[in-house]
């Protein structure tokens, strides 16, 4: 109701011209809005899923209990204020910091798009304690296409994380005594069994030379055991150098991988381009370690599974990071058949595994393209590795 008094000359109110608006069903749609608030309020807050209602600021309206329990807070702490008020700080599975324009709530609030399987970690400042949590935002629009509020469904998935982080350094462990044990092997053919064949072959090449009468059969058969360990010999020399080549350690990662290079071009008659960037010098054993691995797992993918005859590879480094391409030029592979649980792709998806778990355990990532016109694998790494 509205009252507007109508005065005289004199000033005096002559009148009063009263204006009356019937509000009743704004008031109905308000007791029900409210009435739907509480029903939901009931309904979600015994829910074992975090869930918190946002302001079209961002600011906290509702927290259920498990959300209140899993970041330690009250209700009275967090009614009104936004999650960097609350001193929470949010980050990437990389430990990089999150923005707070870019958390679940802001983003749907930004782009009224609901945002969907965020993982992300939580915080308090000067804690070490991270929370891992999904995240789903769903903004709710007025019929002018404003952001009302946003929902937020919070599951708690820290257990998980650890769990995936104890396989992780498992499965870098296993990595680290899988080349450990290569690196003794290729030793130990290198300084045992290839000596022995060689003692052998010095062996037969004295009787051969004695003065004594040897017939036609016994010459034969001498020089037959020659040939077999001459090719002993060869194939020692050659398992030793792909289980671990001596110049990996010894004249660093550009020296093994010309060398294997050459070795793979001949053994295979694919034809390899090796672009490696001049004054590259060394890294880390772990690194150069790792990047030699994928070029191997690389190139026999694309012996085996490709039909390339041809193929690149490619090594360049900056003052940020260190990237290693192997390209073919084949048939390509079907990406989806490496996902989990695909069976059809178990071969080529185990050895493509390995070598994400080695750019994983060097905080790098492995990036793979493929088209009906050839196959890249890209493997990235900070620099100071």
């Amino acid at each position: 109701m509205d009252a507007i008094p109508q005065l005289s000359d004199q000033g005096q109110v002559v009148s009063v011209l009263l204006s009356v608006t019937n509000i009743t069903e704004r008031k109905r749609a308000e007791e029900a809005l409210q009435a739907s608030e509480e029903r939901f309020r009931n309904l979600i807050q015994d829910l074992h899923v975090g869930v918190v209602l946002l302001g079209p600021a961002a600011e906290i309206r509702f927290a259920n209990q498990a959300a209140l329990a899993s970041f330690g807070l009250s209700e009275d702490q967090t009614i009104g204020k936004s999650s960097a008020q609350l001193g929470l700080v949010a980050i990437r599975e990389d430990g990089t910091e999150i923005p707070f324009s870019m958390r679940p709530g802001p983003r749907a609030i930004e782009t009224k798009q609901p945002v969907r399987n965020a993982v992300m970690g939580w915080r308090l400042a000067k804690s070490n304690e991270v929370l891992w949590t999904l995240a789903d935002a769903v903004p709710h629009l007025t019929e002018t296409g404003e952001v009302a509020s946003v929902i937020v469904a919070i599951s708690d998935i820290t257990e998980l994380k650890r769990a995936e982080e104890a396989l992780h350094h498992l499965s870098t462990r296993l990595l680290q005594l899988q080349d450990e044990e290569r690196r003794r092997l290729a030793r130990e053919l290198h300084d045992s069994l290839a000596q022995s064949v060689m003692a052998v072959n010095l062996d037969l090449a004295q009787v051969a030379r004695t003065s004594g009468p040897l017939g036609e059969k016994a010459k034969h058969a001498l020089s037959e055991a020659r040939d077999v360990l001459q090719q002993m010999s060869r194939e020692i020399r050659t398992l030793s150098y792909l289980l671990h080549p001596p110049a990996l350690d010894e004249l660093g990662l550009v020296s093994a991988l010309r060398e294997y290079a050459k070795g793979f071009s001949e053994r295979s008659e694919v034809q390899l381009e090796v672009d490696l960037q001049p004054g590259f010098g060394r890294l880390s054993q772990e690194a150069e370690t790792a990047l030699y691995r994928i070029v191997q797992e690389s190139l026999t993918n694309i012996q085996r599974h490709s039909g390339s005859q041809t193929a690149r590879i490619r090594l360049r480094a900056d003052s940020t990071c260190v990237q290693l391409e192997v390209s073919d030029r084949g048939r390509g592979m079907d990406l989806a058949a490496l996902r989990p649980g695909n069976t059809a792709g178990t071969s080529l998806g185990v050895g493509i595994l390995g070598m994400k778990e080695r750019m994983l355990q060097l905080g790098g990532k492995l990036e793979l393209e493929s088209s009906s016109s050839g196959t890249t694998v890209r493997a990235t790494i900070p620099r100071k590795v």
